[in-house]
């Protein structure tokens, strides 16, 4: 059981406390290289940085490019257009084709990454690619400033001497090597050059997974392959025999008349004596007898298969081979390993029932062997306690609680320990400021603490009214694992869920998607942005001074950096959070309409756009001014913007704007709270201003400025990064 921890946080000026890790961050190279990339696309493009890599996991284009008509070179030709993004070396670093997973007419083509020729552990990514060649999007991760020397001071042989002395508790290793391979691994920012050697145990079905250093031949990572589950079983009844008064006789099943439990989708083994056998074809046991679990078993997954993954659109492998009764030496379980699934009984540990007599666990696993068919999933990193395990308990847990209508995992085979079960409505890590704090071990979170958050928020998703329902979540969760990498990350299946939207229903559903997500902290909430300022303009009469207009993105929601592109008349005029146009005098033409365009993509990949007409007037046909609209160039909200550029060095702008003469106080504190700068402290006039910020004395971090206008308060955060 886990000990629960009361945590006080305490309140810093604007924020809350909270424990983080250390962040990589673009350097001025990669930001140079974005810079290029999105003027020579000139197609607004999505972009996330990952701060345990500094380089992107998410990209997207708004609209889809091709740059080969076949989606693998295309795929090939983006990734070395946007290698600056990832400080590629073009002699050390290579993007290695891996493989290609096909849905309808989308191709998610899936790259792995080398140093040297070996292999990268967590660097890999996924293009989706649409017909045509067009590549929407690359989710993934990479590794960059790799620099160490690939030749093994330990030999494989010492790595597997090294192994052997270090022994899984209650196993033996057996004397050989499933395989053996050199990789890159990386942990706490350094890189090791490593041997990963796979060895079987003396637990049937159970491999242990070790990263050696080759340098020192010290274990760096142990894990074992199987998937284990919490404590829980299960019995061949319509759910289990907590729900069900009795079993219910079933005729006919589905199973291939060989005398066994045996069919198109499942073969059911007993690993406890002789398997079930009925020349007759009556496998109508008594739920005392060995065989009930069985027929339980073969019922159940030949009912999910027909009724919900066949229909779903799921016609990948057919018949899988289950276990029932098999003992595992760490007390009861059920887990799904070697293509294979297997279910203990009780075990005769009290508070635990048969893990093959509850209907939603033995759902939940064989959806383990529809994920990892799919996805691939890798991520060995803090021994598989990441969010990638998590996200692969929580899609188990989601389909078999969406299938059943019912929430509660484990209610049956966990009856006596409720720490084992998990609730999808009432889920203990209720957000991921939760997941991400100390009470559960962040950052190694047990993946089925961890699978909660991410089961509820597609629980959320499910929801009428609120979410998009039933269908489409489902639907949409299985569309998007063809485009998530094998080390997926929440927010990076967040956004191929998004992108199955975008792909399959028009987007329909994409704000709601994104607004679902954020509620649990996953991700920001949806991006817009309007523009403010005038809309009737005035060239200054012949002689006279030159006269300057101002306009402001407005910008909610999404996340910082924001970045800006304005356009006039569809010709790229700047970037910033604002745009200024002087006019002169230009003789007499008529009045002229123009359109005023801002394009705002922000650091969760998201891209809006906002257009403003506008007026233009010259020193002939003047309008009569009233006095409104002497006005109308004034704001009509106080508002204050996200500094530009941001992350900076040394200088950025902070832009304001008044709708009436107020005293203004706007300042800027460190994250202990102490005012580091006082940049306004005085009356001002209704209008916009800009106040440029030097920082050269500060040192990076991230810093706080907060202005107070009469009764309006507002705060945002900034990023100084020398």
């Amino acid at each position: 059981m886990k000990r629960f921890i009361s945590i006080f946080l305490f309140t810093i000026l604007f924020g809350i406390f909270n424990y983080t890790e250390s962040q990589l961050r673009p350097d001025s190279v990669q930001l140079t290289a974005l810079s290029n990339f999105q003027q020579k696309m000139n197609n607004p493009i999505g972009l996330h940085w990952n701060n345990k890599t500094g380089t992107p996991d998410i990209i997207t284009f708004e609209k889809p490019h091709s740059y080969s008509t076949d989606p693998t070179t295309s795929a090939k030709l983006f990734l070395n257009e946007v290698k600056g993004l990832f400080k590629k070396s073009e002699t050390d670093d290579k993007f290695v084709f891996k493989r290609v997973n096909k849905d309808s007419s989308i191709q998610y083509i899936h790259f792995e990454q080398s140093y040297k020729n070996i292999p990268v552990i967590g660097g890999n990514y996924v293009i989706t690619v649409l017909p045509g060649g067009k590549v929407q999007s690359a989710l993934g991760n990479f590794h960059k400033d790799i620099s160490i020397s690939i030749t093994p001071k330990f030999t494989v042989d010492q790595a597997f001497i090294s192994a052997k002395e270090n022994s899984p508790k209650n196993l033996k290793l057996v004397d050989s090597l499933i395989s053996s391979g050199l990789i890159v691994y990386p942990k706490d920012s350094s890189y090791f050059l490593a041997w990963e050697l796979r060895i079987p145990t003396s637990q049937k079905a159970v491999d242990w997974i070790y990263i050696i250093n080759a340098s020192d031949g010290k274990i760096l990572s142990s894990q074992s392959t199987a998937i284990n589950e919490v404590y829980s079983q299960a019995n061949v009844y319509l759910h289990h025999p907590s729900i069900d008064a009795s079993y219910t006789h079933i005729s006919p099943i589905n199973d291939n008349r060989s005398g066994y439990l045996q069919g198109t989708y499942a073969n059911v083994v007993n690993d406890e004596t002789s398997r079930a056998y009925s020349s007759i074809y009556n496998f109508a046991y008594s739920p005392s007898n060995t065989h009930f679990d069985e027929a339980n078993l073969f019922y159940q997954i030949d009912n999910f298969r027909r009724d919900f993954w066949n229909e779903i659109g799921f016609n990948a492998f057919s018949q899988i081979t289950v276990h029932a009764h098999t003992y595992f030496s760490d007390g009861p379980n059920a887990m799904y390993a070697y293509n294979q699934l297997w279910f203990s009984d009780g075990q005769g540990v009290s508070g635990f029932n048969s893990f093959a007599k509850e209907d939603k666990v033995i759902m939940h696993e064989y959806t383990h062997a529809v994920t990892d068919y799919i996805a691939h999933f890798n991520n060995p990193v803090y021994d598989g306690y990441n969010e990638t395990y998590a996200i692969d308990e929580g899609n188990s847990d989601y389909y078999a609680a969406s299938y059943t209508g019912r929430t509660l995992i484990g209610e049956y085979c966990c009856s006596g320990y409720p720490r084992y079960q998990r609730d999808l409505s009432n889920p203990r890590i209720a957000n991921y400021t939760d997941y991400t704090g100390p009470e559960w071990g962040y950052p190694r979170v047990e993946p089925h603490d961890g699978g909660e958050l991410w089961s509820a928020s597609l629980w959320d998703l499910r929801k009428s009214g609120t979410g998009v329902g039933q269908y489409y979540a489902d639907m949409l969760t299985y569309k998007g694992l063809f485009g998530i990498p094998a080390n997926s990350s929440f927010l990076q299946y967040r956004e191929a869920i998004i992108n199955a939207d975008k792909n399959y229903y028009n987007g329909s559903h994409v704000s709601t998607i994104r607004h679902v997500f954020y509620l649990r902290g996953i991700g920001a909430d949806n991006l817009s942005v309007s523009i403010s300022g005038p809309s009737s303009i005035y060239h200054p009469a012949k002689g006279n001074s030159p006269t300057t207009y101002t306009w402001n993105a407005d910008v909610s929601g999404g996340a910082s950096p924001f970045n800006y592109s304005w356009y006039w008349d569809g010709s790229y005029v700047g970037s910033g959070s604002s745009y200024s146009r002087t006019l002169y005098y230009a003789g007499n033409p008529p009045p002229t309409q123009r359109t005023l365009k801002v394009t705002v993509t922000d650091g969760s990949s998201q891209s809006v756009s906002a257009n403003k007409s506008i007026t233009e007037y010259y020193d002939v046909g003047f309008p009569k001014i009233s006095a409104n609209q002497e006005q109308e160039a004034l704001p009509d909200k106080f508002f204050i913007r996200q500094n530009y550029p941001n992350p900076f060095n040394p200088t950025t702008t902070i832009s304001y704007q008044l709708p009436k003469e107020s005293h203004v106080l706007l300042s800027v504190y460190n994250t202990l709270g102490k005012e580091v700068a006082t940049l306004v402290n005085e009356y001002k006039e209704p209008g916009y201003y800009n106040v440029s910020f030097d920082a050269t004395n500060l040192p990076s971090g991230l810093y706080f400025y907060r202005m107070q206008a009469g009764k309006f308060t507002d705060v945002r955060k900034m990023l100084l990064m020398k």
